[in-house]
């Protein structure tokens, strides 16, 4: 199966402020002869491909007179053995393409070989070849393929994503990963809660300043971990950190809470115009399912009416969403909507014929445990 790098973005707070001992990771460009003489992974022999670094370093400020501003850059190197690796040179870098002032910038990449006299030639992508495609109505994503990808070849590439965050760092991929390093910079203003979901040993450590603080993470030599039978989700399973952006605290004022409850998030939802909002709506002409329900008694009776007239009245965009965000009258009228669309119209319909209906929203196992 081939399978491409999906990359990840992070924040994180780290709960030490014992400096330790930080691993010196080259520069870009700065490839050694040694790691392109190499052939297998000390610690994995039979790895198709090896994370030799990962790196992101993310700065989180608060800006009085602006919205708050990250900007986060990652760097990686990875070591290609045989041609089970060249899966890995395919890169993907999604993004919300909704989120005012998200974009990523400043990529570089390059492939690195040895030619039959022993020196390091350099293969560089071409901005021309780095495409820029939508997903679907809430991810875009920039993507390319590395150049010149031979077995004992060296890729290299780093980018930094500006106003945008995610709140995972994956140590740990599906091939072993030599070291794996995050480090955040964040304004004092900011409490963030780490949650380490890992099993191997982490260094991590904290860099306290007058206006900020700067923490660290760091794995080395982790394994591979691949999807094996009966696993409900590799996300479970990854080392990894998480964190939760709890409050914004600024001087004089009350903090703001960005920590919810579960009943936060209901009123939230329902109170919000593209969710609970098109739950009281009017689906237009629907004659014909009126005059099928007009003498029916028995209510599962009807709910098997107005489930087949809406399986039959409306076409599955391909968009899994909770959300409509068009508008439930607009996707009856062009007769496709999202997953979130479609049920909300056969909510509004069951209701309008007086049974009881509400939505329920569930995760699906490949998301992982639910928090």
């Amino acid at each position: 199966m081939k399978r491409n790098i999906i990359l990840p973005l992070l924040l994180i707070l780290a709960a030490s402020s014992v400096a330790q001992k930080q691993p010196k990771l080259p520069a870009f460009g700065d490839v050694s002869k040694s790691e392109l003489e190499m052939k297998e992974c000390s610690f994995e022999k039979n790895a198709a491909a090896m994370v030799i670094f990962g790196k992101g370093t993310s700065v989180y400020v608060y800006r009085m007179t602006t919205d708050d501003y990250v900007e986060t850059e990652y760097h990686y190197r990875v070591k290609i053995f045989n041609k089970k690796g060249f899966n890995y040179t395919n890169i993907k870098m999604p993004y919300p393409n909704a989120r005012t002032g998200m974009g990523i910038k400043s990529i570089k990449a390059q492939t690195y070989n040895l030619d039959a006299a022993g020196n390091i030639v350099v293969s560089k992508v071409e901005k021309s070849t780095i495409y820029d495609k939508k997903v679907n109505k809430y991810y875009s994503e920039k993507t390319f393929a590395m150049p010149d990808v031979k077995e004992g070849s060296v890729i290299e590439y780093s980018y930094t994503i500006e106003n945008g965050y995610s709140n995972v760092w994956n140590f740990q991929w599906s091939i072993p990963v030599m070291v794996s390093m995050f480090v955040i910079d964040f304004s004092n203003e900011f409490e963030l809660r780490p949650i380490p979901n890992v099993s191997l040993p982490m260094q991590q450590w904290t860099v306290s300043k007058s206006s900020n603080n700067i923490s660290y993470y760091v794995m080395e030599q982790i394994p591979s971990l691949d999807n094996e039978p009966y696993m409900s989700s590799a996300k479970d399973y990854l080392q990894r950190m998480e964190f939760v952006k709890v409050s914004l605290t600024i001087p004089g004022r009350m903090p703001y809470q960005y920590l919810h409850d579960w009943p936060w998030v209901v009123k939230a939802l329902m109170e919000s115009e593209g969710f609970g909002g098109q739950l009281k709506k009017d689906i237009p002409f629907t004659g014909e399912l009126d005059a099928m329900l007009k003498d029916m008694g028995d209510p599962y009776q009807k709910m098997v009416a107005i489930h087949n007239y809406v399986r039959n009245n409306m076409e599955w965009d391909k968009d899994y969403s909770i959300w409509a965000p068009e508008g439930v009258k607009n996707a009856w009228r062009s007769k496709k909507g999202s997953t979130g669309e479609i049920n909300m119209i056969m909510i509004n319909l069951m209701r309008d014929a007086n049974l009881t209906a509400h939505p329920v929203l569930v995760s699906t196992r490949q998301n992982g445990i639910v928090n």
